[in-house]
């Protein structure tokens, strides 16, 4: 049960995303996993895979926590399929160890079933049990622990699953309390943002790692898992083709009126990311009103900017 719950668990509330990006993968994009019948049928895939161990091994008493060890393995594999993914010489040392250690234990537990001990049936089953825990605990931290997701790309992932879905919006939340990040995660967010019309309020709530003239999703540091970067610089209006800074690219995008404001929060972003106060009051009123309905950022920055200008 302790098995079940475990993986159920782990599977359904931390690596629905991951499974999400391996599905698309594995389907090239044909089928999309669902977290809570993927984690369902995963889970009950692994339990069987550890009964077909018991029945094989007829490991019921001594070293019964051993027929978790091919399930727990198998699980690890899986996770490794994601893109990206790299088996580090850590994994293969401990998987090596691990299998070592598993077909030692199916003899040690082969020998000592053979011999008679004296100890009462309550001590004997306290010590199987936590020999039991023991062993599938310790396999699941080091073998899931080792093959599982940073948690910038647990982030990359759920983002975009986010963005897929059409909740944009959402994705300035995703892992607001970590302060990790990459050029990715940091070009899935500013792109989020920018469609959801919050990048004049929330810019500077997000890790920045970036310049501003990365604020568009073209650069070779910027992979993506699930989404297509032609597809997302259509939405925004974006012909990289145009030059190698932002206004140059932003061009068309700020002439037509479907993608204008867009383009112009985008704009005005890396401005203030590269700290040019004076070019950004500039363009700020191109396409804002300056009065109190500017978002917090602008309003912020233009305050700033008038109170250096009395001083």
């Amino acid at each position: 049960m302790f098995f079940v719950v475990t993986t159920f668990l782990f599977l359904y509330l931390y690596e629905g995303d991951i499974l999400y990006v391996v599905q698309n993968k594995l389907s090239e994009g044909k089928t999309h996993y669902d977290d809570t019948i993927g984690a369902v049928l995963i889970t009950v895939v692994m339990y069987l895979i550890h009964l077909f161990t018991l029945a094989v091994t007829g490991l019921r008493s001594k070293g019964f926590g051993l027929t978790f060890f091919p399930p727990i393995l198998l699980l690890s594999a899986l996770l490794l399929l994601r893109p990206e993914a790299k088996v580090g010489t850590a994994y293969i040392a401990v998987t090596v160890f691990l299998t070592i250690m598993f077909f030692l234990g199916l003899w040690y537990c082969s020998q000592m079933s053979r011999i008679p001990t004296k100890d009462s049936e309550r001590f004997k089953f306290m010590k199987s049990l936590w020999g039991d825990l023991s062993i599938v605990i310790i396999s699941m931290v080091l073998l899931w622990g080792l093959t599982d997701a940073s948690d910038v790309y647990h982030h990359r992932a759920r983002s975009e699953r986010l963005i897929l879905a059409g909740e944009a919006d959402r994705v300035v939340g995703v892992g607001r309390r970590t302060k990790a990040t990459d050029k990715s995660l940091t070009s899935l967010r500013i792109y989020s943002m920018a469609v959801s019309r919050q990048l004049g309020d929330n810019l500077f709530s997000i890790p920045i790692d970036i310049g501003g003239d990365e604020v568009l999703p073209i650069g070779d540091d910027v992979r993506f898992l699930l989404l297509s970067r032609d597809s997302l610089l259509r939405t925004l209006g974006v012909d990289p083709r145009l030059g190698h800074d932002v206004a140059s690219r932003l061009r068309y995008a700020l002439r037509r009126d479907s993608t204008r404001m867009v383009a112009a929060d985008l704009l005005l972003s890396s401005l203030l990311i590269d700290g040019k106060k004076d070019a950004f009051a500039s363009e700020l009123t191109k396409y804002y009103e300056i009065n109190d309905s500017l978002p917090r950022i602008y309003k912020e920055i233009t305050n700033s900017i008038k109170q250096n200008e009395k001083d």
